[in-house]
């Protein structure tokens, strides 16, 4: 179980969010969806414990509070795909890669994804389209074992065989028992899957919690 109860955020002294509960049961895919500037990408970065914004609350995962954990111990435990990850342009793709320990079967990933053959010979993340950040950000996330996945508005910039490909990939982890959380304004993510519960976000408060009928009050947001 990954629960979050009471959080408050602020950056700098402005409050972004405003008493945030939610809870991702394994197994689970929760969508978490509002206007732009409501606070979700603001939600994201408080989870992982992002030195520049200001929390109070509890963040729990299974039995183990990690709300004051540092970023690098968090990460061990969670997966945060970012809307826009920086680009790092003297660091080579495939030497990030190798640090991390990957294997071979980042080959298979690179075709399933329609990635170009040429990616691991690029600056990380540099250069690549909107979509190949994407994909590279999904890539990502099949590497390592993680128990709760936090994906941010990963459906922009991807052509429908794509975000078909994530559908798949989400499900994958779900029948793993995996907790899902996906930030995203757009809904046609969740044509071919279901979410089992969403959250609207407006203003930095949670407005509506409901399930799958709920995806057509974010319809409204798309743009």
């Amino acid at each position: 179980m990954f629960k979050i109860t009471k959080l408050n955020a602020w950056i700098e002294d402005k409050r972004i969010l405003e008493d945030i509960n939610l809870e991702v049961r394994p197994g689970e895919i929760v969508l978490i969806a509002g206007p732009n500037g409501s606070g979700k990408t603001t939600l994201a970065r408080a989870i992982l414990n992002d030195p520049k914004i200001r929390k109070e609350g509890k963040i729990i995962l299974g039995e183990k509070d990690i709300t004051n954990l540092p970023t690098h111990e968090i990460s061990k435990y969670i997966y945060l795909a970012f809307q826009y990850p920086p680009d790092i342009e003297f660091l080579l793709t495939k030497d990030f890669l190798k640090e991390m320990g990957i294997s071979d079967e980042i080959y298979s990933l690179i075709d399933y994804l329609s990635l170009p053959k040429d990616i691991l010979d690029r600056g990380l993340l540099t250069g690549f389209s909107g979509g190949e950040r994407k994909k590279f950000e999904i890539l990502l996330s099949l590497l390592k074992d993680y128990n709760v996945y936090i994906f941010d508005e990963p459906d922009s910039g991807l052509d429908s065989e794509s975000i078909s490909k994530l559908s798949k990939i989400l499900v994958d982890l779900k029948n793993k028992g995996k907790c899902i959380i996906v930030i995203s304004h757009i809904s046609r993510l969740f044509i071919d899957i279901k979410p089992d519960r969403v959250y609207i976000i407006e203003r930095g408060r949670i407005k509506k919690v409901g399930g799958y009928e709920l995806l057509k009050d974010v319809e409204k947001y798309e743009v």
